[in-house]
């Protein structure tokens, strides 16, 4: 038996020992030969270090008939055009359930605020929905997300975080029911702030330490609340918890530091942090995405784990779509779409030209394959709608 760092792993070895993620969930079980170096980021991410690998059984001591290839089916590219067209259709459908989940969170914080009972098969019928939504084309909800309501930014704020949530955990676990108890903590992380003072929960200036410190309750108050309600599922109850512990040890409520913190609790802590960084209030200005993007990156290593950082920028983009972007051109043009191995050349669709004029229609172009490039500046944080542009 031999321990072998995820670096070192090689096509051939044997696994001789089970091998867990950092939830106890078992990922490998003895006897499974790596026949791709995929696995190695499944791991990684998972938390795992090492494995115990069987050198007496490696696929290179002894004789294999490796399987005949098939020739390799023909895949249709879409085209900018196409994935465009794509975005428009769920957009419409998109706006219904984001508007329906952002009521239904008011509906909720307003019948926990009065002592009335967390009504948990809506919430799952709202996450579902939110869930179809992102499978069909994560992009549509997503674009929403920059569209602020400041009157309503409690109950926004619980849906756009889900939304992030939902998209970035569907792209790391393969089992449905996860990603759906995700969302569902997600919706429900901010539900602890009904126990908060509303004076304090609606102040218009900076809070006070004092204030804030009331406020540094609200995940104790949230698991509470669940709790009351009958409600132990233990990824729920994490999210809830912990979405404000941070990786370095400085978070909330319980300083948890490194891997002691959930991974789901983690998947939120981002969106939540994110969100609120993107969003006006008024003791402070909104923050555009792509500021926000960096300064979430430098936060990697400190408040948060690096992997899951990279995680989510790869999810929402370096450039955002629905964001408004100024080209070395002149031209003013939004992002309709990206590839995640090219995240600084997104698919844009210009709305005025290089001498200020608005530009009713034109096609769908991939940066990637253009002469134009971006300049570091998002010319306006108001968001558009999308689908009127496309």
């Amino acid at each position: 038996m031999k321990k072998v760092l995820l670096k070192d792993i090689k096509i051939g070895m044997n696994i001789a020992e089970p091998v867990s993620s950092s939830n106890g969930e078992i990922i490998l079980n003895p006897g499974y030969y790596v026949t791709s170096l995929d696995i190695v980021g499944k791991l990684e991410d998972a938390g795992v270090e090492y494995v115990i690998c069987d050198e007496t059984k490696s696929l290179d001591t002894f004789s294999f008939t490796p399987e005949i290839e098939k020739p390799p089916k023909e895949i249709h590219e879409p085209t900018p055009a196409e994935i465009a067209q794509e975005l428009k259709e769920e957009l419409v459908q998109a706006k219904k359930t984001f508007s329906k989940s952002t009521e239904v969170v008011k509906n909720i914080m307003t019948d926990l605020r009065f002592g009335k009972e967390l009504k948990m098969d809506v919430v799952k019928e709202t996450v579902s929905g939110l869930l179809d939504s992102v499978s069909k084309n994560p992009h549509a909800l997503l674009s929403l997300t920059l569209i602020k309501d400041y009157d309503n930014y409690t109950y926004q704020h619980s849906v756009n975080v889900c939304i992030f949530a939902t998209t970035f955990a569907q792209k790391l676990f393969h089992k449905k029911d996860i990603v759906l108890r995700i969302s569902e903590g997600a919706l429900l992380h901010d539900l602890g702030k009904v126990k908060i003072p509303s004076h304090i929960i609606n102040k218009k200036s900076r809070l006070t330490n004092e204030e804030f410190d009331i406020i540094k309750k609200h995940p104790i108050y949230g698991e509470m609340l669940l709790k009351k309600q009958n409600i132990f599922d233990p990824i729920i109850t994490e999210i809830t918890r912990h979405h404000h512990e941070d990786y370095n040890g400085n978070g909330y409520p319980d300083k948890l530091k490194g891997k002691e913190i959930n991974k789901y609790a983690a998947i939120v802590s981002i969106s939540d942090f994110y969100d609120a960084l993107t969003t006006k209030r008024s003791y402070k200005p909104a923050i555009p995405p792509q500021q926000a993007i960096s300064i979430l990156y430098r936060q990697a290593g400190q408040k948060f784990d690096f992997r899951l950082v990279n995680h989510f920028i790869k999810t929402i983009g370096i450039y955002p779509i629905g964001s408004r972007i100024k080209l070395a051109s002149g031209k003013i043009a939004v992002v309709v779409g990206f590839d995640e191995t090219e995240l600084l050349y997104p698919l844009v669709k210009i709305i005025i030209d290089e001498q200020g004029n608005k530009v009713s229609s034109s096609k769908v172009i991939s940066l990637v394959n253009s002469d134009d490039t971006i300049l570091d500046e998002i010319v306006d944080l108001e968001a558009i709608d999308l689908e009127k542009i496309l």
